[in-house]
């Protein structure tokens, strides 16, 4: 946010207040809750990469099954942005990190949708080529190595390491039947069919 240096004291508080507003409103009207009173204490959430000590401690009652930080950790974060908002860096003397959260940035968060990525499948798709998808397969998988997504983290059992039988290949129902019944609304908008529709096996 950008004020010139005439601005008052109240007019920087007033523009803060009002750009904090719009975030939680833009947020909260996602989910569906429409009133303040019905956010508060509704828990709609999980926390995701924090210890369940800190959880237990700052969001009493919240479902966490997949631990990480700690209050240490997010103190040293805290920090680390403190200092570089307030050193001499000249990265950051006219402006600060941006952070790249939600659009990619040169130093800001890895994100799985890449101009590499996107250039990939758009080619795989419009020219029917399999080298491309190959290709933009590698990247993704890559990724996951790099636990740049919670999937990246886990690794498929295979049907000996969990002490069970395979299902045979003739009781797998061919991809071609499943493309048939494929459509984009559906998965868009979260409904679902009396047949599930079942992910694409990787290359």
């Amino acid at each position: 946010m950008i004020c010139r240096r005439s601005s008052k004291k109240k007019e920087i508080i007033k523009r803060y207040i009002k750009s904090i507003d719009k975030g939680l409103l833009k947020v909260m009207s996602k989910m569906g809750i429409s009133t303040y009173q019905s956010y508060c204490g509704a828990q709609i959430f999980d926390a995701v990469g924090l210890r369940q000590d800190f959880v237990d401690k700052y969001f009493t009652g919240t479902h966490t099954r997949i631990e990480g930080v700690g209050l240490a950790e997010i103190a040293e974060e805290s920090v680390r942005r403190h200092r570089d908002a307030f050193s001499d860096s000249p990265i950051y003397r006219s402006m600060l990190d941006v952070g790249g959260d939600y659009a990619v940035r040169v130093r800001g968060e890895d994100h799985v949708w890449t101009a590499e990525t996107v250039a990939r499948l758009q080619h795989a798709v419009r020219g029917n080529s399999l080298d491309h998808y190959h290709a933009f397969a590698q990247i993704v998988n890559e990724q996951n190595e790099r636990l740049l997504t919670i999937r990246g983290m886990f690794r498929l059992k295979t049907a000996e390491e969990d002490d069970r039988k395979p299902v045979a290949i003739e009781e797998v129902e061919p991809a071609k039947n499943i493309v048939r019944r494929f459509r984009l609304a559906p998965c868009r908008s979260g409904q679902s069919r009396v047949r599930p529709i079942l992910p694409w096996p990787s290359p």
